[in-house]
């Protein structure tokens, strides 16, 4: 990338015994929490395009073993794209790790009425 504001994809991996509801800790549940409101106030600002999860479960009601979250967002630098999801409180809170890519959008829906 050559300077400019680029897009990036961070993947997020929940922290495996966190795919059983019941072993969230309070500071988990709080780190989580955290995470999404600032997803929330990054799209508001601009800087997140699209944010979520896979949402399978097994039959005991637990995350499924594959499941991720998607976020992607603006950064200038492949460093900012980094410092962006290392300060996340989800990954600062030790719930989930996250690993950046650089993106390139091809196809988006036609979202005119």
């Amino acid at each position: 990338m050559s300077g400019g504001i680029g897009l990036w994809l961070g993947v997020y991996r929940l922290r495996p015994d966190l795919r059983d509801p019941a072993a969230w800790s309070e500071a988990d549940t709080a780190a989580g929490a955290a995470h999404f409101e600032r997803l929330k106030a990054e799209a508001a600002a601009g800087r997140v395009m699209l944010a979520g999860r896979t949402d399978d479960t097994d039959a005991a009601g637990w995350l499924s073993e594959g499941t991720l979250g998607l976020v992607i967002f603006e950064a200038g630098t492949r460093a900012e794209a980094e410092a962006f999801v290392g300060e996340d409180p989800a990954v600062t809170g030790g719930i989930m790790t996250c690993i950046v890519q650089s993106y390139r959008l091809a196809v988006v829906r036609d979202t005119r009425a």
